[in-house]
């Protein structure tokens, strides 16, 4: 019988940080399998989001083996996010990518720290 998955401690406030910019976030981390922690999606993208806690040590980073191998066979777009700043690149990124108008790029504006 599968354990009950745990989540990265950072896992919470990465949702949070996606939502921000105004993304529609799937949790996804009891999927098991390999599978990533978060399904994303983001001016009409989606992505899978691997979240790793930037605070650990890089041994304690690592994938495990079966997110190794899933990570390893996946044709799409998956990302690995370790801190709230990889989150802000990351929407950047998509929104320099997919945003359709100068609006979709511009609104909502980038999160501001509490």
């Amino acid at each position: 019988m599968r354990r009950a998955a745990k989540i990265d401690a950072n896992q919470p406030d990465v949702v949070k940080r996606y939502r921000q910019w105004g993304a529609s976030v799937a949790p996804a981390h009891s999927m098991g399998h390999g599978f990533p922690d978060l399904v994303v999606g983001l001016c009409g993208h989606t992505v899978l989001v691997e979240v790793k806690d930037g605070s650990l040590s890089p041994s304690r980073r690592k994938l495990t083996p079966e997110q190794e191998l899933f990570h390893r066979g996946w044709l799409g777009d998956l990302r690995i996010v370790e801190t709230l700043d990889d989150v802000d690149r990351h929407c950047e990124e998509i929104r320099q990518r997919y945003a359709r108008t100068f609006a979709d790029a511009i609104a909502p504006v980038r999160p501001v720290a509490p």
